[in-house]
C-alpha cells in the first residue's frame, strides 16, 4: 500500500497541471481517468501509509500498537453506503483476502 498510496498521491497533487504538457497520444487516456476515484483511494490509503509509518519506528517497540492499528485499518475497510464504487470494489476485494 505504501508505494502505490505515494505514487497515486503525487500524482493527484499534479493532476490538474499534467494536461498541459502531455502529449496529444496521451492526453486521450488522460481524461479517462476519474479524478473523484483517485482522490477517493488516495483518501482510503492515507491510513494505510498512517499504519505503516507509525509501525516503523526504529527507536521503540511498537508490538502493542499492532491491534488497534490492525482494528482501524479493518474498520477503514467497512463498506459504507457514500463509497465510491471504486472504492467498494477496493473494499470488496480486501476483505475476501
Amino acid at each position: 500500500f505504501n508505494g502505490a498510496f505515494l505514487t497515486m498521491n503525487v500524482f493527484l497533487t499534479l493532476f490538474d497541471d499534467l494536461a498541459g504538457v502531455l502529449d496529444r497520444t496521451f492526453l486521450d487516456d488522460y481524461m479517462l481517468i476519474d479524478k473523484d476515484l483517485l482522490e477517493n483511494v488516495c483518501s482510503f490509503l492515507g491510513p494505510f501509509e498512517e499504519v505503516i509509518n507509525e509501525l516503523s519506528c526504529d527507536k521503540k517497540p511498537t508490538i502493542y500498537k499492532v491491534l488497534p492499528l490492525r482494528q482501524c485499518l479493518i474498520n477503514q475497510c467497512t463498506i459504507r453506503q457514500d463509497d465510491h464504487d471504486g472504492i467498494r470494489q477496493i473494499k470488496t476485494f480486501l476483505s475476501n483476502t
